[in-house]
């Protein structure tokens, strides 16, 4: 290993270690998804110091598989039978990710100063490695695209569990509490082929190259899995515990770099969007909750325009049906991979760069 890699890896342990206080911290003092926003929220206060960090990109490629594997668990024979009834949801989720994006991009445009193209892919509701992977071809400025959506993703993390708790019976802080326990008893053959899935998922998708492919593709493996009864075993919780820190690290460590004019220039206006898109997601999943007779906590969870990865941690943390979660977020990634070029090319006309 080269000197330059042995010290991004002590660099990134480091920044896990940071996370890891944080979350801890939020633990003791009771605050709800203590491991996800500890870790953002020790980062991102380090983040404005001359302490290096860095969270490589394959660790959270690990969390991705991580989380994919145990989104899967909670597919089972019956979940399989209730899907149907989330078809009308996922309608309205599509309808509203699109209703999203135009309203995050009148904002931006009207706001800002962004040029076109970074206006619309900072507006993009969710999909952050997407559009980050496309930005240069229309010559988008990339970094002011990371952070408008990390803002949005910060307020976003911020408000979900005040929003659970305020419309739910759901205990954020003993739900992390108890996901520091092991309650199933290990299972040699069962842990194999549990990790067989995150494997498998794992090389298929740096095989095909799908975006989100790291969270997708173990996900539906682990789904087949579980819905067929093939595995009946959960992620054990330290690993979940360990997804969580990373994701909320890999968030935080998102600020370092950026000066305080940059996050005053663009970070408030997606704190501002943010909040808005939270409200409007919450009003739209009380109305289909009534309207569907579904449970209005997964439904906030599946609306508000996230990250898959962030939004499914948060469901699996909270236990708030992640298989309903999951494959809204799942369409909604498919959903923006189609919408991009057309918009784009629809909104810039042939300014693609070449």
């Amino acid at each position: 290993m080269s000197v330059q890699k042995q010290s991004a890896v002590l660099a990134g342990l480091a920044t896990l270690a940071t996370g890891a206080i944080g979350g801890g911290i939020f633990l003791l003092a009771s605050i709800p998804l203590p491991w996800v926003l500890g870790s953002l929220a020790a980062t991102a206060l380090i983040s404005r110091t001359p302490v290096r960090q860095t969270m490589p990109p394959s660790w959270r490629g690990i969390a991705m598989v991580i989380v994919g594997t145990m989104l899967g668990a909670g597919f089972n024979s019956d979940v399989a039978q209730s899907a149907v009834l989330w078809l009308p949801s996922v309608i309205v989720m599509c309808v509203l990710s699109v209703a999203f994006w135009v309203i995050s991009l009148a904002i931006f445009s009207r706001w800002s100063d962004m040029d076109p193209a970074t206006a619309l892919l900072s507006s993009v509701p969710g999909g952050l490695s997407v559009v980050t992977s496309i930005a240069d071809d229309y010559n988008a400025d990339t970094r002011r695209i990371a952070l408008s959506h990390t803002a949005r993703l910060v307020i976003l993390l911020v408000l979900t569990p005040i929003m659970l708790q305020g419309v739910s019976d759901y205990d954020l802080t003993a739900a992390a509490r108890q996901s520091l326990f092991v309650e199933e008893a290990l299972d040699l053959s069962q842990s194999l082929m549990l990790f067989g899935c995150a494997l498998l998922g794992f090389l298929i998708a740096k095989l095909i190259r799908l975006p989100s492919g790291l969270l997708v593709i173990p996900l539906v493996l682990s789904a087949l899995a579980h819905a067929t009864g093939l595995i009946t075993m959960h992620v054990p919780g330290p690993l979940s515990i360990l997804a969580q820190v990373i994701i909320g690290c890999s968030a935080g460590v998102k600020f370092s770099g950026y000066r305080f004019a940059d996050i005053a220039r663009d970070g408030w206006l997606s704190f501002v969007v943010g909040a808005l898109l939270s409200i409007t997601s919450m009003a739209c999943a009380w109305g289909m909750a009534a309207a569907l007779d579904l449970s209005l906590a997964p439904l906030l969870l599946s609306y508000l325009p996230g990250g898959a990865p962030e939004l499914g941690v948060v469901s699996l943390a909270v236990q708030a049906d992640p298989a309903m979660v999951a494959v809204h977020h799942v369409a909604r990634v498919f959903l923006i991979i189609g919408l991009i070029p057309f918009v784009m090319r629809f909104a810039l006309g042939d300014k693609k760069s070449r």
